[in-house]
């Protein structure tokens, strides 16, 4: 959660210095990954197998940074969706608001790769 600045006691000098680090730990991966791979002498069927692992962590990046760039996306849900819950008036509107949450939370667990 602090993550996405909902944490109440979050700085955000500590946020920027996190993910400044998450970004650079990635790319020494990403360069030591690519490196090695042009190095050596492979045929095809080595380079594939090598730019597999590089692809993975490659996208994993992709991921954290589309993750970075829509975080204010993500507490503008969040308010949207606690002033819903706050306005709910009666059960028929609760029972209907409960059954899309937890379809929601398995979309939201299934596109975070979470079990």
């Amino acid at each position: 959660m602090s993550g996405l600045g909902l944490w109440p006691h979050g700085n955000k000098n500590i946020r920027r210095f996190k993910n400044f680090v998450i970004i650079l730990i990635f790319s020494v991966f990403l360069i030591v990954q690519f490196v090695s791979m042009i190095r050596r002498q492979y045929t095809v069927s080595g380079y594939i197998k090598s730019i597999s692992p590089f692809a993975i962590s490659l996208a994993y990046l992709f991921k954290y940074l589309t993750f970075l760039s829509n975080t204010g996306l993500g507490l503008k849900i969040f308010r949207d969706v606690s002033y819903d819950w706050d306005t709910v008036e009666n059960d028929e509107e609760f029972r209907i608001m409960t059954k899309y949450a937890y379809s929601g939370y398995r979309f939201g667990k299934i596109f975070a790769c979470k079990e």
